[in-house]
């Protein structure tokens, strides 16, 4: 029997240390990831944070315009978009949109803080008389943020209606540098010429104004350059923002001053009416004798 008992113990013990072996092993650290897998979950994380803050921002956006609107629903986002293929294009950008809001101060705070984050006010007008009260506005916006600044006008209100127009300048922007050019060789020839001639000649006073002609012709071309890089940049906007319908309380106390008015108006004609009265009712009242003296003195007669 004691044969077989020292097996046996030798048996259990190590049955008894087989599974802490197997933790220890378990438990032993992880070997370093290579930089390359680090760099690779990095920017998953950094690009799955964006799309949260977008999404979280969009949805305080629609929340903030929601309270406004009376939770009424309204055209969701714009018919504009970033395009790549567009930046080599000159265009100019003309937006025309109408919010309605049930907070119209609130609103217009935030259009003006729109404003002053994007562009500036070219002209603006409010009015609470209107039915319903609105605040017009004409904004420049700079054309590299336009949509930026349409998605954060989202929050003014409940966007109802959108029109979005752009007119293309890049045709009209190749003809003002040809002219440019064409008018600098021009410039350039004729100051040649005038270097050749002498101030006594009578042609010079003809390339005198030839030049000046070409330098006009060049200021002209310079600044429709100007005209049209001016116009790319900044982006017109213009924003009708409506207010809730109100109702109107007349002032009863001008109600009552026309009655009073109207009294005495009426007591006028009466006053300069009485004297015609007058004579009106003494003659119906003396109809008949007035007719009886009539017929003696015909019969007289």
């Amino acid at each position: 029997m004691n044969n077989f008992g020292i097996p046996a113990v030798i048996l259990v013990c190590a049955l008894a240390l087989f599974p802490s072996l197997s933790c220890k092993k378990a438990e032993s650290p992880r070997e370093p990831e290579a930089p390359a897998a680090l760099e690779e979950k990095s920017a998953v994380r950094e690009q799955a944070a964006d799309i949260a803050d977008e999404t979280a921002g969009k949805r305080e956006r629609e929340a903030a315009a929601g309270e406004k609107d009376g939770g009424r629903g309204g055209l969701i986002g714009h018919f504009l978009a970033p395009m790549e293929f567009a930046k080599e294009r000159l265009l100019e950008y003309r937006v025309d949109l109408t919010y309605e809001s049930g907070d119209l101060p609130a609103s217009r705070r935030d259009l003006l803080g729109i404003v002053a984050k994007y562009g500036f006010v070219k002209q603006a007008g409010t009015s609470l008389e209107d039915q319903p009260p609105t605040v017009v506005s004409d904004l420049l916006i700079k054309s590299d943020k336009i949509y930026e600044a349409l998605q954060d006008l989202d929050r003014v209100g409940r966007l109802v209606s959108e029109n979005i127009s752009v007119t293309d300048h890049t045709e009209e922007m190749a003809l003002q540098e040809r002219t440019v050019k064409r008018e600098q060789l021009r410039i350039a020839r004729k100051n040649a010429a005038a270097g050749q001639v002498a101030p006594a000649v009578k042609s010079w006073s003809e390339i005198d104004n030839s030049l000046t002609q070409s330098e006009d012709r060049l200021d002209t071309a310079e600044h429709g350059k100007w005209k049209i890089r001016d116009k790319v940049a900044w982006a017109w906007v213009h924003v009708n923002l409506k207010g809730p319908d109100r109702i109107t309380v007349p002032d009863y106390l001008n109600a009552v001053v026309g009655m009073v008015n109207f009294l005495l108006r009426l007591l006028w004609v009466v006053i300069y009416l009485l004297p015609l009265a007058a004579i009106a009712g003494l003659i119906i009242w003396k109809r008949k004798a007035i007719a009886a003296f009539f017929r003696r003195k015909k019969k007289a007669e």
